[in-house]
């Protein structure tokens, strides 16, 4: 993959050769860097620049790249902190979902825009990545069942992006941003 100045940049600046892109949600306080590491619990503890934190960063699920039909992005909700992802409870509400329905990716080269398709509250055990060929047409279907009607859905020839944050009402529950490319 060609690096952009821009990576290359923060690559160097945080002495971080996990950066792979950034994530933008216009009109949202979502605006920034995404790494990725070897396995998902790297990040959950550790800034971009790679030191101890509970805060975490804001990162691509590792076993995926930002070319997937599926790209999962994860980062931290809190109750007591500002977060960057706090913002995403926004989505809770049509009225916001329908002024922010546009979510940009930027892998480097190019940006890639994507519309969003539903909002899902889910247990934290759903199971929403590990998905085998046989039932891309079901985990579509699962994925479209959203808490509101948004008037689009996801098709099992879209590309998908999944945003998720932990949430605290419900209890042990999750909240998935889901997107197609358009």
């Amino acid at each position: 993959m060609v690096i952009s100045f821009l990576q290359y940049y923060y690559k160097n600046y945080y002495s971080n050769n996990d950066i792979v892109g950034t994530l933008k949600i216009s009109g949202t306080k979502i605006n920034t860097l995404l790494v990725q590491g070897s396995d998902n619990e790297y990040y959950l503890n550790h800034t971009i620049s790679k030191k101890k934190s509970s805060v975490g960063s804001i990162y691509v699920d590792y076993r995926t790249n930002l070319d997937a039909k599926q790209i999962n992005i994860y980062g931290h909700n809190s109750k007591a902190v500002k977060l960057m992802f706090n913002e995403l409870e926004k989505y809770r509400s049509k009225d916001f979902y329908e002024n922010h329905k546009t979510i940009e990716l930027y892998d480097g080269t190019k940006t890639s825009i994507y519309e969003i398709f539903s909002i899902q509250i889910v247990s934290n055990d759903y199971e929403h990545y590990d998905v085998d060929a046989d039932d891309w047409i079901k985990h579509i279907d699962t994925l479209n069942n959203s808490i509101y009607t948004t008037n689009t859905k996801a098709t099992p020839e879209d590309e998908i992006l999944i945003i998720q944050t932990c949430l605290y009402n419900p209890v042990n529950s999750l909240l998935l941003i889901n997107a197609k490319k358009v």
